[in-house]
């Protein structure tokens, strides 16, 4: 657990807590709920704000939250991830993903994220409905390592992909068997919609990533995650 929040959060984890070597394997099956955590405060700070100010800025607020515990980690992803969709080959498409830069297709797809986000962020507060919000921060983490079990790392040198999928399919199965009970426990507003639409990104993500990059990377596990959350997060505000 320690592991998962030093990777997937900015929050004061002691290094001594976390186990040497292939810690960031070891922490996969935790990461739904290190996500819990994330949308437990993200809910938190949104409820405070959400009697004083107008709900849309309450939602905008909870997601700035949400973005500085992160540190725009799968932003970031998404925004290589989207610029690498304009590349001719996957060797090109990688090349581009290394770039620091962000070009158009990277800041559109974030911005109509962030949109999404905050609206349907905005909208769940008004309701009141918290868990949704803690459940679709926990699933969209635990699709990650389900698409890093079952994809190789599409740079022969290894990254992120590499390391996260060291422990194979049984640790991200049992991080996914975590996040359901969650959804289960809590039974947000339309939880089975919710659970769907992980399980679509997470064949989506696998399906995209072979065949456009003939592999996985660290930035196209952070895409994922990102897609998921705003997706779990729109079907949750619905009415």
């Amino acid at each position: 657990m320690a592991a998962a929040l030093a990777f997937l959060t900015r929050l004061p984890v002691p290094r001594d807590l976390i186990p040497e070597g292939g810690e960031l394997a070891r922490g996969a099956i935790w990461f739904p709920l290190a996500g819990a955590t994330v949308g437990a405060v993200t809910a938190g700070v949104g409820a405070a704000l959400a009697g004083p100010v107008a709900p849309p800025v309450a939602g905008v607020c909870a997601l700035a939250t949400s973005i500085v515990l992160t540190g725009a980690l799968h932003l970031d992803g998404l925004a290589d991830t989207a610029d690498a969709l304009g590349a001719r080959t996957p060797d090109d498409a990688l090349l581009v993903m290394r770039d620091p830069r962000v070009g158009a297709f990277g800041v559109t797809a974030i911005a109509v994220l962030l949109l999404a986000e905050a609206g349907a962020l905005g909208a769940l507060l008004e309701r009141e409905r918290f868990a949704a919000i803690v459940t679709a921060f926990a699933l969209a983490r635990a699709v990650a390592p389900l698409v890093a079990s079952r994809l190789a790392d599409a740079r022969p040198s290894g990254g992120l992909a590499s390391g996260l999928a060291a422990r194979g399919t049984p640790r991200a199965v049992a991080g996914a068997a975590l996040a359901t009970a969650l959804v289960v426990v809590l039974r947000p507003h339309h939880f089975g919609w919710m659970l769907g639409a992980a399980a679509l990104c997470t064949a989506t993500a696998v399906g995209f990533s072979e065949r456009r990059f003939g592999g996985v990377t660290g930035d196209v596990l952070g895409a994922s995650v990102a897609v998921a959350e705003a997706i779990c997060l729109v079907i949750a505000s619905a009415h």
